[in-house]
């Protein structure tokens, strides 16, 4: 069975199996790069920026087929990102596009806020 792919913004989702792009990680270094900092190019067009995010993907994929592998045989990965829904030239999409050509089933974004994390509270005097 495919991999179920989600896109979602950073802030409404925080499951286990989330794969975030605002951050680096072990599970998001192979879909990352320094050479695309950001998911929006004030510099360029939609066009341009897709290029640029779908040429490192590529070349991520010949240096860490392994961690591809991996994350297409999950049951779900639901991608994240800071960017406001609906952005073209996001990650997330874009990334999220790619999977589906290598066999993952597309679910779309999720859009339901979530409640806040719980503040754990520290008690005065204990470290």
């Amino acid at each position: 069975m495919p991999v179920a792919v989600y896109t979602a913004h950073r802030a409404w989702y925080r499951g286990r199996d989330v794969l975030d792009l605002t951050r680096l990680t072990v599970r998001s270094r192979p879909f990352l790069s320094s050479s695309v900092t950001a998911c929006v190019s004030p510099r360029g067009s939609v066009h341009q920026a897709q290029e640029q995010y779908l040429a490192c993907l590529r070349a991520s994929y010949r240096t860490h087929r392994l961690l591809w592998q991996t994350v297409l045989t999950r049951a779900r990965v639901v991608i994240v990102c800071s960017c406001p829904p609906g952005v073209r030239t996001c990650r997330r999409y874009v990334l999220a596009e790619v999977l589906g050509k290598l066999g993952a089933s597309l679910g779309g974004e999720l859009r339901d806020a979530l409640p806040p994390l719980p503040v754990t509270r520290v008690p005065r005097g204990s470290s």
